[in-house]
């Protein structure tokens, strides 16, 4: 185990690496940075699925990208991520899985937390949740004066959405 067991990711020598970076940076004028490369856009601006991400425009270099992975891997995010993804215990605060990936899951996946498949009751939820918006929408759900409901407010304070 690296020294993330006892440090945040901004405590770590990779965060320092690029925060020293960002800074030197800073006062590089982006007129410059085009200046000393001629294929500044087409070396940073990326296309894929009909969105750009251009990162010509931005104070960044190949080393910011070294930098940031460095970050990443110092960080043990690829591990992090596979928690997340098997369903871990990877909400520390509250003792449970992030189970947001379920939500995204196909009806036919599997996801096992603590030995139980979680899909069927993400999708019992997710079920539950369209025919309530369909009675919305059709006028049927109605308030305390009889009226259909026509205003809904959502707060989301985080947490869980369904009864796992």
């Amino acid at each position: 185990m690296s020294s993330v067991a006892n440090a945040t990711s901004d405590q770590l020598p990779a965060w320092k690496a690029l925060q020293d970076h960002a800074d030197a940076l800073k006062s590089v004028h982006l007129k410059t940075l085009f200046a000393e490369s001629s294929t500044r856009f087409d070396h940073f601006a990326h296309q894929a699925a009909g969105v750009m991400l251009d990162l010509s425009k931005q104070r960044w270099q190949d080393e910011t990208l070294d930098k940031l992975l460095a970050l990443a891997e110092e960080a043990e995010l690829p591990s992090a991520i596979d928690a997340l993804l098997s369903g871990q215990r990877v909400n520390t605060s509250e003792d449970r899985p992030a189970l947001h990936t379920a939500l995204r899951l196909p009806p036919e996946a599997n996801l096992e937390v603590d030995g139980e498949d979680v899909v069927a009751a993400v999708h019992a939820s997710l079920a539950q949740m369209e025919t309530l918006v369909s009675r919305l929408h059709a006028g049927q759900w109605r308030g305390a004066t009889g009226k259909p409901i026509r205003h809904v407010v959502n707060l989301g304070v985080g947490g869980r959405t369904w009864g796992l």
